[in-house]
């Protein structure tokens, strides 16, 4: 989305989406001299600046914090090839599973509670066959630590994708951080434009496979 686009989207001036740039208060990237909006974070940090009071809202300061490399935050033992076809509560518990057994997340239900509240508000699944399931205020999931899950269905799930095709790939972000999670949603996301990269993912067949995949097409930035 250009500068254009999403004064349009939150229905405000284009100077004011200028200023929130020049503060560093929304997130964006720049693209040669242009600035470019991806929506799915656009709509996350809107729901996150809904849900934080005003003393916190300042705190927001997307460009000064930087993530770990999603190879890093993917542990072997995060990564499930055979994601059952089911209801979307279905999937979403096939997914949180291996966050429950690390005991990062401590209260199963809750967790679960949260990523379908989410859902509801509008579906985490992209286009081109990725999805990227959370929550939508990462402080009320009181996670120990910032994972993300890969759930691998090579047939493809039904995920209420924004394109209405099949989610072959779904990235569960877990995180401590509002900014950190959006980044993360940043990343996934951009990472979803690249076909060589989800097709090279959905066929993969081991842990190291998908490890080297992610450090060749992760460090775009």
């Amino acid at each position: 989305m250009t500068v254009k686009e999403v004064a349009s989207y939150l229905k405000v001036s284009e100077r004011t989406i200028l200023r929130m740039l020049k503060n560093k208060s929304i997130p964006a990237s720049r693209v040669l001299n242009q600035w470019r909006f991806l929506k799915p974070m656009i709509d996350d940090w809107l729901i996150t600046r809904m849900e934080m009071d005003n003393t916190n809202q300042n705190t927001l300061k997307y460009n000064e914090i930087r993530i770990p490399l999603l190879s890093d935050l993917i542990d072997n033992d995060c990564i499930i090839f055979d994601i059952k076809q089911g209801e979307k509560k279905f999937i979403i518990e096939q997914l949180a599973e291996p966050l429950i057994k690390k005991n990062i997340v401590s209260d199963k239900k809750n967790f679960i509670k949260l990523l379908l509240e989410r859902e509801i508000m509008t579906s985490t699944g992209l286009t081109d066959g990725v999805a990227v399931p959370h929550i939508r205020n990462q402080n009320a999931s009181q996670v120990l630590e910032n994972k993300i899950v890969l759930g691998i269905c090579r047939d493809g799930i039904d995920y209420d994708s924004l394109d209405g095709k099949k989610t072959n790939l779904c990235f569960l972000i877990c995180s401590k951080s509002d900014i950190i999670h959006l980044k993360l949603l940043a990343k996934i996301s951009l990472l979803s434009k690249k076909p060589e990269f989800i097709n090279k993912i959905r066929k993969s067949e081991s842990n190291e496979e998908i490890r080297d995949i992610l450090k060749k097409f992760e460090n775009f930035d």
